[in-house]
């Protein structure tokens, strides 16, 4: 429910900020628009991994998923190793301009 609420307001303040007379006051250099769609991207994921604790829970200790690890270690490491790559590109851009910045 939290997430939800988190979610919503993210896309209310990205809706508020992309007017045209509120844009224009946004710095360049804070690159808001990548940043808030890393955010959707990286809240798409979470609720793929929620979705599939849910499956999880309803299968009971039973299921194929309680009874095997393997779906389990391969969803995390897979939903983090997508994570790691958003954030990569997020930090590649800043060192980027930092660098020419100290070339300058």
């Amino acid at each position: 429910m939290f997430f939800c609420i988190f979610v919503s307001c993210a896309i209310v303040f990205h809706v508020r900020v992309s007017n045209v007379h509120i844009a224009r006051t946004v710095d360049p250099k804070l690159r808001l628009q990548s940043m808030l769609f890393s955010l959707y991207l990286c809240s798409i994921l979470i609720v793929v991994r929620n979705i599939y604790l849910v499956i999880e829970y309803r299968t009971g200790k039973s299921g194929y998923l309680q009874s095997h690890e393997w779906p389990t270690y391969a969803l995390d490491v897979g939903l983090m190793a997508v994570l790691m790559i958003i954030s990569l590109f997020w930090y590649l851009a800043d060192i980027k301009s930092l660098s020419t910045r100290a070339y300058s």
